[in-house]
């Protein structure tokens, strides 16, 4: 047996041969590597954060486009890209549709006599009021100006129990601080989707809240 010399020796073989004869990395280019190794992680992080925070805006024009600015309800656009979705969803299942229309009673004369910011809390009030009173599948919308829709699966019956909710809630905000008084009319219709259109139905709603309104002013 040799004498301890104080080094340690690779192994070797029955030759006498090291079975290996790797050198050791320096300090320098396991630095390098580590360096080189969360260089690729960041890398990865920022793609990640990049493709969420596109997502994210994507996600925030599309709410832009489709939503009204006072409100948060859907806009005519909003309405154009759900309704169809809505109005297949009936067909398969053989439901009716159910569509009410609303308008905010003297909106423009508000307008007029009290300013665009007395206005824009009416309308605010009703949107709310409307945002209270609808189930999450249904389709909410502000149609411009002082008009309202709401769509869903249901029936005449249904909506006029809707209809209650919304009044409901909306005398219950008009009691609120600086609430603005808000009166609105509405009008509905329903029917089964096979060989007619959602604008047939919208068309009806929208007569009925007139005939309604007339009725009331005479």
């Amino acid at each position: 047996m040799r004498p301890f010399n104080g080094r340690v020796e690779a192994p070797t073989g029955m030759s006498g041969e090291p079975f290996f004869d790797a050198p050791q990395p320096s300090v320098s280019s396991t630095v390098t590597a580590a360096a080189a190794m969360f260089l690729g992680l960041g890398l990865a992080s920022v793609r990640i954060w990049t493709v969420n925070r596109q997502a994210d805006l994507a996600a925030l024009v599309t709410s832009l486009a489709t939503s009204d600015a006072e409100t948060g309800l859907l806009n005519r656009h909003g309405v154009a890209l759900e309704l169809p979705l809505l109005v297949a969803n009936a067909r398969r299942l053989g439901t009716p549709i159910a569509v009410t229309y609303l308008d905010i009673d003297g909106l423009k004369a508000a307008n007029d006599t009290k300013g665009h910011a007395f206005g824009d809390a009416m309308i605010r009030q009703v949107g709310g009021a409307i945002k209270e009173s609808v189930r999450a599948d249904a389709i909410a919308a502000r149609m411009g100006g002082d008009e309202f829709m709401i769509v869903s699966i249901g029936t005449v019956e249904d909506h006029a129990v809707l209809k209650e909710r919304v009044l409901d809630n909306l005398n219950r905000r008009s009691h609120e601080p600086d609430a603005a008084p808000v009166s609105i009319s509405l009008g509905s219709a329903s029917g089964f989707m096979e060989g007619r259109t959602a604008d047939e139905l919208i068309h009806l709603a929208d007569e009925d809240l007139y005939r309604r309104r007339a009725e009331a002013r005479a």
